[in-house]
């Protein structure tokens, strides 16, 4: 009987004695898939970046806000309609894997079934969240298009969802299934967001009274904590690959490797939370000074720090996050039964498990 990828790990790497067969270009266009969304995102958010800036200065063709974040709403979308296959993907998997156990030993019938379960929790969390992220930008976009007629509560809502499930999945789940404090305070800061704006911006109060500063808050206090808390996984990770390098084998290797990207995603986060920080201080700033000082803070020293700390965050700052996500592929098309490459599914045997919502830090 065939094995799984589960079985393949279990035996050391190696697979199955079989003839080799030829990696299809189909399966080799399909493994780009991560690589070609994460370039589409980055993409998008530069583009909608330019837009606002566009929109703000009017020097673009874009005279509406919902515009602006056209791009963002189309990449999530797409994003979305991936990982919706992702998850028949797992169906089909699963059914072929469990179909195969029942060709052979009666006893082989539970095999590879952790396996199984945690794909489907990559595989099923990570469509419920592109699909709730289309619809804030979707609802948003609408907002944008229709004005104040439309309560601000309504595009905000699937982000209140959204934070409730990190905070309900932190206070319930433990690690290797989720990383609790990256989880707790990702859904505190959208819940805390969500409420704030909705509270400030459907008061129907005058913005131009509005302390932007206060209101902002929430901002303030998430971007403390995730430079705080890149410098402490910093220094965790450091004594890491200190005790790692000492160590020959190639499962050492492999992880001194991981230790190394992990570096560099929490630079990249440390410094995407210092530049938007940077351009939100100096959007306060323009907003709540008189015109005639207002007026020394261009546009153009707004956006650029905000569009640094886009790139530093696509870049760096989700290696780990696509480096998850490809695994997730291998495995899925493997279950599937497409032939994967050799070394893909070699590196796969020497790379610890990451947690199931995610694997940046």
């Amino acid at each position: 009987m065939r094995r799984t990828v589960v079985e393949v790990r279990r035996s050391g790497g190696s697979p199955p004695s079989s003839p080799t067969k030829v990696v299809s270009c189909y399966v080799k266009g399909i493994l780009w898939i991560p690589f070609a969304l994460r370039i589409l995102t980055g993409a998008a958010g530069i583009l909608s970046l330019v837009f606002a800036h566009g929109k703000v200065t009017e020097t673009s063709v874009v005279h509406e806000w919902w515009q602006a974040i056209l791009p963002c709403t189309i990449v999530s979308g797409i994003f979305c309609a991936c990982t919706s296959v992702a998850v028949v993907l797992w169906f089909v998997g699963t059914v072929r894997v469990v179909a195969m156990q029942r060709e052979g030993a009666r006893g082989a019938t539970n095999t590879g079934s952790d396996g199984l379960i945690r794909l489907a929790k990559a595989t099923m969390g990570t469509n419920g969240w592109a699909l709730l992220v289309f619809l804030f930008l979707w609802l948003l976009g609408i907002r944008l298009q229709h004005g104040e007629g439309i309560p601000l509560i309504y595009p905000l809502t699937p982000l209140i969802v959204l934070g409730s499930v990190h905070v309900a999945l932190a206070t319930f789940l433990v690690e290797p299934e989720v990383d609790s404090v990256r989880s707790f305070g990702f859904g505190l800061s959208l819940l805390v967001h969500s409420i704030v704006f909705v509270l400030t911006l459907d008061s129907g109060d005058n913005l131009a009274a509005t302390h932007w500063a206060t209101v902002f808050i929430p901002s303030w206090l998430t971007y403390a904590w995730v430079v705080s808390l890149c410098i402490i996984r910093r220094n965790k990770i450091l004594q890491d690959m200190i005790e790692v390098e000492g160590q020959p084998d190639e499962r050492a290797k492999a992880r001194l490797q991981e230790l190394r990207q992990l570096i560099k995603s929490i630079i990249g986060m440390g410094f995407w939370a210092l530049a938007f920080c940077t351009a939100q201080v100096l959007l306060v700033l323009r907003l709540t000074l008189s015109d005639a000082h207002a007026a020394k803070i261009g546009w153009n020293v707004i956006f650029v720090p905000a569009l640094l700390g886009w790139i530093a965050f696509i870049g760096p700052a989700v290696d780990p996050t696509a480096s998850c996500a490809q695994r997730c592929l291998i495995e899925l098309l493997s279950l599937a039964g497409a032939q994967v490459p050799s070394e893909e599914l070699a590196r796969q045997s020497v790379t610890e498990a990451s947690p199931l919502l995610g694997a940046s830090p």
